[in-house]
């Protein structure tokens, strides 16, 4: 009987109705957020997807100027060396066309190149440099040797900020140098061709 009053009076209709408006707007909801997820899922796939079509030219580019440099290197001895080179300053947040220049110049991608002083590596690092960034067997693996490197280079880029004739000085000569030199570029005849 009860029911029947409630039918009678409306009440009941407007429960029901209230009841499908709110799962209606649950319904809702779920939609807008699951779309939300997916459209950036697809956006973030996109740019994955366009990293991943720019690195692979980078990494081709790189392999051929590596080649060019080192005749007697094969393909095979450099494969993986544009992929770590280009994630190594992506993580450390260097430009890695900077790198590169670095590693062109410094060693013209010779891996087993030996400096004068004691550099080693790509990146001609000294092994004290190397040591003070935890970095172990830079001057016989390429990858341990960029790692060091390129964190070397961030701290110089952190300590002399967007003066980057001071940061490749410093590169060069040593961060002491540059400071000696009242934040200069030292008067060295390398470090002026450099």
């Amino acid at each position: 009987m009860d029911v029947q009053m409630q039918i009678v009076n409306g009440t009941f209709r407007r429960r029901v109705a209230v009841l499908v408006l709110f799962l209606v707007g649950v319904a809702v909801i779920i939609s807008t957020v699951r779309w939300h997820q997916f459209s950036s899922q697809v956006v973030r796939d996109t740019r994955d997807l366009a990293y991943e079509r720019a690195a692979t030219q980078v990494e081709a580019r790189l392999l051929e100027l590596i080649v060019d440099r080192n005749p007697e290197a094969t393909i095979r001895e450099f494969r993986g060396f544009p992929r770590h080179l280009l994630a190594e300053a992506a993580r450390l947040d260097v430009d890695f066309r900077l790198v590169v220049a670095l590693v062109d110049h410094e060693s013209a991608f010779n891996p087993r190149a030996v400096g004068a002083r004691g550099e080693v590596g790509l990146m001609q690092v000294m092994p004290a440099t190397a040591a003070r960034y935890g970095v172990r067997q830079a001057g016989r693996s390429p990858q341990a040797n960029l790692e060091a490197g390129t964190k070397y280079l961030r701290d110089l880029i952190q300590r002399f900020g967007d003066r980057l004739e001071l940061v490749l000085a410093a590169y060069n000569s040593g961060e002491g140098a540059v400071q000696r030199y009242d934040f200069r570029i030292p008067p060295y005849r390398e470090t002026r061709l450099y």
